[in-house]
């Protein structure tokens, strides 16, 4: 029972699983439309909020009033250590400004002032940054989007094997969809098109001092045909 002591709730309960898919959560319908529906917010906030802003972060914003600037709230004001107010002065005092910035990491410009007196500077820094919830973003949608083909062109299933007996993979695996049908055959070799067969040569069980089970081994074999003379080489793994 799902609920201890309540079956008509189990009941109930049980039904609402079924009825969502939630007996094979990760290739369930309610699933998947949730993982579109995250792809489609994740294309939408690239596309419509981090670009743009990675656009307007590349545009360079030449500020020539002082007085524009003193209005900013992070703006501040360094007085030049150059003599006198010359255009020959104020150039220095840029250049200076934008040596300093540049060993600070910032990108710097330089122009000539629109009314021909001095020189105007813009820098900025952190541009790659502004790429970064981009790539985050790219690479869920790839998760998800790897995660869910995975899903639903894959198949499943389970096998009960006597030891030393042999059994048809086609009998134990079942597609997850009608995707996985246009996928592929898993139980058939691609290069001779015979159905491949799980052979179990050896079993056993590691037990903990206390007696708990700790460890189980399979030792299988991939065949091809009815075994025997039919049967390819080998491929042995522990599982």
């Amino acid at each position: 029972q799902l609920v201890e002591g309540h079956p008509i709730a189990s009941d109930i309960l049980g039904n609402v699983v079924l009825l969502l898919g939630f007996d094979h959560m990760y290739s369930s319908p309610l699933y998947l439309g949730l993982c579109a529906l995250l792809t489609s917010s994740l294309m939408a906030c690239s596309y419509n909020t981090q670009w743009p802003m990675v656009k307007v972060a590349q545009r360079w914003r030449f500020i020539e009033d002082p007085a524009r600037v003193l209005k900013m709230s992070a703006s501040h004001s360094i007085a030049a250590s150059s003599e006198g107010s010359s255009p020959t002065s104020g150039a220095l005092a840029v250049k200076k400004a934008s040596s300093v910035l540049r060993s600070k990491g910032y990108e710097t410009f330089v122009k000539t002032a629109e009314d021909g007196r001095g020189e105007v500077l813009y820098a900025f820094k952190g541009l790659s940054g502004k790429f970064a919830p981009i790539g985050v973003h790219v690479s869920m949608v790839l998760v998800v989007l790897g995660a869910s083909v995975s899903t639903t062109c894959g198949w499943h299933g389970s096998v009960m094997i006597e030891e030393g007996k042999e059994a048809p993979v086609r009998e134990a695996m079942a597609p997850n969809s009608v995707l996985a049908r246009l996928a592929g055959r898993p139980y058939r070799d691609e290069e001779t098109g015979r159905e491949i067969n799980l052979r179990l040569n050896d079993f056993k069980i590691d037990y903990y001092p206390d007696g708990k089970v700790e460890q189980f081994y399979s030792d299988l074999s991939v065949t091809e045909g009815d075994g025997g003379s039919d049967s390819r080489p080998e491929v042995t793994k522990l599982i």
